[in-house]
């Protein structure tokens, strides 16, 4: 996928972590998941899903940087990070969310595999940024 599809999709889950603070900040506070193992839950949720959306934004960004200039492992390898950061918020982040929500206690099979993407996400970056010439 282009690196300016991937920048916008940092953009946007960057976006969406913002709101996600909101609503736990604002919405969940006035509710009885305030102070409970739920909220504590939707806070690392959240947490990983700005962080992730940074890492997302970063891996667009080498890609750029790397255009011409890295060697094929290094290409595949952003795009596996930026792949993993992705998948890794819609299923670790997302499936947390779903839970708090809706009590949808089956989603949270989901989260420690978003967590395994989020982690393989690192390690694909770490290649990636390594196989690229300055």
């Amino acid at each position: 996928m282009p690196a300016r599809v991937w920048l916008f999709l940092a953009a946007i889950l960057g976006g969406l972590a913002v709101v996600a603070g909101a609503v736990g900040a604002h919405v969940l506070s006035g509710t009885a998941l305030a102070d409970g193992p739920l909220q504590q839950a939707y806070r690392s949720a959240q947490l990983n899903h700005a962080i992730h959306a940074l890492a997302l934004l970063a891996a667009g960004i080498l890609m750029l940087h790397g255009q011409g200039r890295g060697r094929g492992f290094s290409a595949w390898a952003l795009q596996a990070a930026a792949a993993g950061f992705t998948m890794g918020i819609v299923l670790f982040s997302g499936g947390i969310y779903a839970h708090v929500a809706g009590g949808f206690a089956g989603v949270t099979r989901f989260v420690p595999v978003g967590g395994m993407f989020l982690i393989a996400g690192w390690v694909a970056l770490a290649a990636g940024a390594l196989g690229l010439r300055s």
